[in-house]
């Protein structure tokens, strides 16, 4: 490990604290920013007052879903940190989810069909 820490060779010693437990301070600012993206900016009306299509609004539930996604993921974050289990899974799923928001905001999926 890059990191030596007095919990190396404690059995139970939890890891989180110290110079690798700051990886979680910049992590939910990372994924708290995302959801905030895909919840809500994501969302919103390029022009106010103009009716919605019927597009957008696929397009909004797919950012919902994906949103709820991350929320659910940073849930299972927090509850497997407490457990002292692997949370390589919630974090993979919360980063995907907010891979097709982006992919769907820029109309990714659109010019794959198209092509």
């Amino acid at each position: 490990a890059f990191v030596h820490s007095r919990c190396d060779t404690q059995p139970g010693c939890s890891l989180n604290a110290g110079p690798v437990g700051y990886h979680f301070v910049p992590v939910a600012i990372f994924f708290a920013s995302m959801i905030y993206l895909t919840l809500f900016r994501f969302r919103r009306q390029s022009h106010t007052g103009t009716p919605i299509t019927e597009a957008k609004q696929r397009r909004n539930r797919i950012y919902v879903g994906c949103g709820i996604t991350m929320l659910a993921a940073c849930v299972a974050i927090f509850l497997l940190d407490r457990m002292e289990k692997s949370i390589f899974v919630p974090e993979a799923v919360a980063i995907f989810a907010f891979g097709v928001a982006w992919i769907t905001k820029g109309r990714g999926m659109y010019r794959l069909r198209a092509a």
